[in-house]
């Protein structure tokens, strides 16, 4: 299956065959032995492009981070796109999403993961059904720049 693989550990962005299965998936997302994955997450980008990242990206200090453009908050760790359907199952990438056009959307940060986060709140939200409810609001992953103090 046709898919991108975006390694902000060696700043590159490549066009891959991806074999079919998880073990692909994971070895694809590894391409740092330091930061070896063992837990991805899955995130709808477009309606037929999918991301597959480390959830686990920003528990692991100095993980390379970026920013994808389309994404609201930055990513840690290798992740790959790939096409998706309606049915959950992966496809080929998008023809128009290349190799070439994806580095447009990807900014590197020069900070990396430091395996802290901002201070959690709470609150409460309104729940359609559930009517009030206590709501626990994750704090944004901190990032370090590579010579700073830990």
């Amino acid at each position: 299956m046709r898919a991108i693989l975006i390694d902000p550990f060696n700043r590159a962005i490549t066009q891959i065959n991806l074999a079919k299965g998880l073990p692909a998936i994971y070895a694809a997302l590894s391409p740092d032995p330091a930061f070896k994955v063992d837990c991805f997450t899955v995130l709808q980008l477009a309606s037929d492009v999918w991301g597959y990242g480390d959830d686990e990206g920003f528990l692991k200090p100095g993980n390379a981070c970026f920013k994808l453009h389309c994404y609201p908050s930055p990513l840690a760790g290798a992740w790959l796109l790939t096409g998706g359907d309606d049915e959950g199952d992966s496809r080929d990438l998008p023809a128009r999403i290349t190799a070439e056009n994806v580095p447009a959307i990807v900014t590197w940060l020069t900070g990396k993961a430091s395996g802290d986060f901002e201070p959690s709140t709470t609150g409460e939200i309104d729940h359609p059904v559930m009517g009030k409810v206590p709501a626990i609001i994750g704090g944004a992953p901190i990032l370090r720049e590579p010579d700073a103090e830990a």
